[in-house]
């Protein structure tokens, strides 16, 4: 389609290259990191909500029949650390556009917003609605 012209920087002094050596799509898509990013939402959430009945289950178990208590509690307490790791690892998610974290707490500017988060529309940074195909 159209081409762009790239401007680099380096310690402060501007340089404009030369003509471009390949063409720029005016129009990209975010496919790739948008599937990306639903593969780990989901995964943080089967994870998460799934604790409490696996967790409910294993301690029934251990102590109707089992009689484990430390394998249980052992499974019981990495199922969690799994979950915990899911939720942080689908909160660094880096928007396609700007590359700043899309829904983490505290990200961009200093500014602190509890209610971001997996759930986030639109990214606080450069406004790309989340599953949005071009730019």
């Amino acid at each position: 389609m159209g081409e762009r012209k790239i401007v680099m920087q380096w310690s402060g002094r501007q340089r404009q290259p030369g003509p471009a050596l390949f063409k720029v799509d005016a129009r990209v898509e975010y496919r790739a990191q948008w599937r990306a990013f639903a593969w780990r939402r989901a995964l943080a959430l089967i994870l998460l909500s799934g604790w409490a009945p696996v967790a409910a289950g294993l301690f029934t178990i251990s102590r109707l029949s089992v009689h484990q208590p430390l394998l249980f509690t052992a499974t019981i307490l990495g199922w969690l650390g799994a979950a915990i790791v899911a939720v942080w690892w689908a909160g660094e998610f880096r928007c396609p556009r700007c590359c700043r974290r899309y829904g983490a707490v505290g990200h961009g500017k200093g500014r602190v917003n509890l209610t971001r988060g997996l759930f986030d529309t639109i990214c606080g940074n450069c406004k790309l609605r989340k599953f949005e195909q071009a730019s």
